[in-house]
């Protein structure tokens, strides 16, 4: 890229272009160097071979002002022209432009530093790539408009990136980002101050970006942008009521006069070293200062903010010389003024105010919670704080009379009074459940300082009996209605304002992904689409807001984990990937599985593995749920943690049955829906993330105790297996790797969830997420899951993805790999069983004759009598009917048929949760089933039996594996015909 074709993307061509030259100062007077104006161009050809024919002198380096100029050309005293570069003759702009500083003292070293740390802030942000200059030794960065815009736009723009940055901890220079006569060096020229010198040049091109649509990013940020709070006044010699106070007090802020007046911004940015002008501070300007720090809150801390980083400064000195300060009052503006006219130019507060003390009174400021957090705070417009109370500016308009006479139009501000405590609103949230809302309101009391609480928004809705009791329960204690009105308003205006520059909280019952799409880990919300960063915790959540967060160290959390590549730690490593696996389990679906990890022994590491898991999200022992808590507790926390993992102890303890409706629940990802007191539905908890829990049964074994068919079941319930019991074995000193890994993550954990969501969020969200890294686990480990396996499914291979983001992320230094491998060990070994312990329906059946022994009618028919012959005598009870055709060869021929009461085999189905209709399917694939439905008479050729029928399931006795599966049974022990055709003899 040259620099014309630079030029032509990056300036707006509408006005001039001005071209700025550097070179040392040959006669030494001046360290900084000569810096001008050199010229400025109409046409962009002209200015471009003028970039060239400068670039080329040894000691010049060239700039060029990133904003079109006009109005700014005048001749001075010896009829030369020349060019001015004020930020109010900038008109138009065609690119947002900064600067990042690299070099050993600076905050970035090398470029490399400073393009990782600026690329993750851009993501966060949503920012889209910027064009990348190489400046030589550090970075510009540029993102060019399709269209010019107008320099107020701008700079709003720009100072909404700026505050972006900031909130992303990057460090730029802030002096040039949002400047309308902002300077850099043009592509195509050299960066001088090294030998050889170095290209500037582009790195990285862009699109040109449509102004609405990049502006559109940046719109959480553009009410942010600070705005001027001094009122507007008239001409004329108003006085406000406190002006006299102001410049005959020691209650000067300089942070806060520095924010609205030029001059003393100037000095405070610089240290003292430059002026509004950008020259070097000479004497009479440093003295001129000591008259504003003689009357702040602090003299000695404004004296060194004034003057503190000058070559020549001396604290002592400087102290010496404010005792000796004779001025009656603070230095006034016309002195300013007359020592650097250019920091007067444009100033809102011209011919209103005498003096920059004036500017003292706090509209910005800060307050200290109760964590000890500094939280900066802006009051609403009109309203002031003085002496720790808040104010309302009441403007009045009059007349004066000038020096001959003449009327002239004057304003005046007077300062009613509006609390005696300080308050500001820090925060306005939404319940989108209950549709109510609520703001968090910081007070300062006189004894205890600050303190925050949440309050209803009805409270301060109208004056009267609900405003008082608010402002009594909050011991505000407020006498006169009238000022009760005037604290009122405050409030309703303080809301009004807060809404409208930050995007309402909200209220939260439950951790992980919201309905938003935002991600709400602790104390973090992360990708909310609103931009918000306010959250509030209801029950039962914020019982658990001290509980999910980090604490501690992240490195002694990692250092935890790197201990887990020792021998005995497969289990605490699966736990912790299938934690992760809510992450990615609203895109990935059945996200809710059950992983049990159990062993018969005691101290084999089983609840250590809970604790590892829990660790990634918070403090691992508040996290348990134990066999004393209730159905109900579980389900609570479970939905309320959501996607994050939970984690049961000992769950083994619970009934079977109990146990086998819990597991099926919790893989469901929602409570049974029930009914409240009033008969309406009440809304079920639910949840998207894995529950974890430690038996010393195995639940398998459980299910099947109380589910003949379990194997759905089963597969919902992931059982690893901890019987190694390295990791946690005793040493000669008494302590084991276990106790130790157990000591680190108690005081250090949290830190991982956090880190992978913004991840996840930052790359493209968990859809993509998942898309990729399903298609990556595929060639990774080529392993394919059968269709009942998905819960499975979705816990391994996100556990997979999620480790590997935290593999690169420097949290788990252990093996992902073999660790996932392990888990499809487990799915493999898991499925061997399955076959190799299947229960098919001739087992059922055979189970249900051996349970009924005692009812079953025996009859026997040689093979082409057609007369049955029973076994005398018949039981009291039948609700079983056999019949055996057989001839001298053959024991068992065609014809032989069992026949079941359907009603009693449906109802001791239903125990072992198995259906009539899996029986008859089986049967029919297997061909024994003769007949579904067929009446028979039990007792037929019984004397003195019921002769009634009975609607029977007709199942053929003469199927090879129905008589193989009855082998070892017995009907009634009397019975030899029936007994020997059961075992095969004759």
């Amino acid at each position: 890229m040259d620099t014309k074709h630079f030029l032509t993307r990056v300036f707006a061509q509408q006005d001039e272009i001005v071209i700025c030259t550097h070179k040392p100062d040959p006669s030494g007077q001046n360290p900084r160097g000569i810096f001008w104006n050199r010229g400025s161009f109409a046409d962009l050809d002209d200015a471009v071979a003028a970039i060239a024919k400068w670039d080329q002198e040894p000691t010049t380096t060239v700039y060029f002002g990133v904003g079109a100029f006009s109005g700014h050309a005048y001749t001075d005293d010896n009829g030369k022209r020349k060019w001015q570069r004020k930020q109010e003759q900038a008109t138009w702009f065609k690119a947002l432009a900064l600067d990042l500083d690299i070099g050993e003292d600076k905050p970035y070293k090398t470029q490399k530093e400073g393009w990782d740390a600026m690329s993750a802030a851009l993501k966060v942000i949503g920012m889209p790539q910027p064009m990348v200059i190489s400046s030589g030794r550090g970075i510009h960065l540029y993102w060019p408009l399709t269209q010019a815009v107008n320099k107020d736009h701008w700079v709003k723009a720009s100072t909404a990136l700026r505050v972006a940055l900031e909130e992303q901890s990057v460090v730029i220079d802030t002096s040039k980002i949002h400047d309308p006569s902002m300077v850099l060096r043009p592509v195509g020229t050299n960066h001088k101050k090294q030998t050889p010198w170095k290209p500037v040049e582009c790195k990285r091109d862009c699109p040109d970006y449509e102004p609405v649509a990049l502006f559109g990013v940046l719109k959480p940020w553009l009410s942010k942008v600070p705005k001027a709070t001094a009122p507007s006044r008239k001409a004329g010699k108003g006085k406000s009521s406190i002006a006299d106070a102001v410049l005959n007090s020691n209650d000067v802020l300089i942070d806060a006069v520095a924010a609205r007046c030029k001059q003393v911004g100037a000095l405070v940015a610089s240290g003292g070293v430059t002026d509004a002008a950008g020259r070097p501070v000479q004497e009479p300007l440093w003295r001129a200062s000591l008259g504003l720090a003689k009357h702040a809150t602090d003299p000695q801390v404004a004296v060194i903010k004034l003057a503190g980083k000058h070559p020549d400064f001396d604290l002592d000195a400087n102290m010496d010389k404010l005792t000796r300060w004779n001025g009656t009052g603070p230095t006034t503006c016309a002195k300013f003024e007359q020592l650097c006219g250019a920091g007067c130019e444009g100033c809102p507060h011209k011919g209103q105010i005498t003096s920059p003390a004036q500017l003292s009174v706090v509209t910005e400021t800060e307050i200290t919670t109760e964590d000890g957090e500094q939280l900066p705070v802006t009051l609403p417009k009109t309203y002031v704080i003085m002496d720790n109370k808040v104010y309302r500016e009441v403007v009045s308009e009059t007349t004066t009379t000038d020096s001959n006479g003449n009327e002239i139009a004057a304003e005046t501000i007077e300062h009613e009074l509006v609390s005696t405590y300080e308050m500001h609103v820090t925060g306005v949230f939404n319940d989108s459940e209950t549709r109510k809302s609520a703001f968090r309101l910081a007070v300062k009391f006189p004894m205890v300082g600050w303190k925050e609480e949440d309050h209803d928004m009805a409270s301060v809705a109208t004056i009267g009996k609900d405003f008082s009791t608010f402002l009594l329960n909050r011991q505000i204690y407020v006498k006169a209605l009238g000022q009760q009105e005037r604290l009122r308003a405050y409030l309703m205006d303080y809301l009004t304002m807060v809404q409208s520059m930050t995007p309402s909280g909200q209220d939260y019952v439950s951790f992980g992904w919201q309905k938003d799409g935002s991600f709400l880990c602790g104390e973090n919300i992360i990708g909310s689409p609103t931009g918000a960063t306010e959250r509030r915790l209801k029950d039962p959540a914020d019982r658990y807001a001290d509980v999910v967060k980090p604490h501690g160290s992240r490195d002694e959390w990692v250092r935890a984990m790197n201990m887990l590549n020792a021998p005995g730690t497969n289990n605490m490593r699966a736990a912790i990937l299938l934690a992760t696996s809510g992450i990615l389990g609203k895109v990935a679906g059945n996200a809710c599985a059950v992983v049990s990890i159990y062993s018969p022994e005691t101290t084999t590491g089983k609840t250590l593995s809970l604790i590892a898991a829990n660790s990634l999200v918070g403090s691992p022992r508040d996290l348990f749920l134990n066999k004393n808590d209730t159905v109900n507790a579980i389900y609570s926390l479970r939905g309320m943690l959501n996607s994050l993992p939970c984690t049961v102890d000992e769950l083994t303890t619970m009934d079977d049955d109990a146990l086998s409706n819990l597991v099926y629940d919790l893989s469901q990802g929602r409570e049974k829906i029930a009914l409240t007191k009033d008969r309406s539905l009440r809304k079920p908890k639910e949840w998207c993330g894995p529950t974890i829990a430690s038996s010393n049964v195995s639940l398998h074994q459980k299910f099947l105790n109380v589910q003949a068919n379990n194997d759905p079941l089963s597969a919902r319930c992931l059982e690893l297996h901890q019987h190694d019991r390295t990791f946690v074995q005793t040493r000669e000193d008494g302590s084991s790797q276990g106790y130790e890994f157990y000591d680190i993550v108690e005081k250090n954990n949290g830190w991982a969830f956090p880190e992978l969501v913004t991840t996840v969020v930052d790359s493209g969200g968990p859809e993509l997420i998942w898309q990729k890294g399903e298609q990556a686990f595929m060639r990774k480990f080529n392993f394919m899951f059968e269709p009942q396996e998905r819960f499975y499914k979705t816990a391994i291979v996100a556990g997979w993805i999620m480790g590997t983001i935290g593999k690169k992320l420097g949290l788990f230094p252990f093996d992902v790999d073999a660790t996932t491998q392990y888990l499809i060990d487990c799915v493999v070994s898991f499925r061997k069983h399955t076959i190799d312990n299947k229960v098919d329906v001739f087992d059922t059946i055979g189970q249900f004759v051996l349970e009924h022994n005692d009812q079953i009618v025996e009859c026997t028919e040689k093979y082409g009598s057609n007369k049955e012959q029973v076994r005398q005598p018949a039981p009291d009870k039948a609700v079983i009917r056999v019949k055996i055709v057989y001839d001298d060869n053959n024991p068992v021929l065609p014809g032989s048929v069992l026949a079941i009461n359907t009603v009693k085999l449906r109802q001791w189905l239903t125990k072992t949760r198995d259906g009539v209709d899996r029986i008859e399917r089986e049967l029919d694939t297997n061909g024994a089933l003769i007949a579904k439905r067929e009446r028979v008479t039990m007792f037929k050729g019984c004397s003195g039996r019921s002769p009634g029928q009975t609607h029977c399931i007709m199942i053929n006795l003469n199927h090879p594996r129905f008589a193989a599966t009855l082998t070892g049974s017995t009907f009634r022990a009397q019975s030899p015909v029936a007994l020997a055709v059961l075992q095969g003899g004759a």
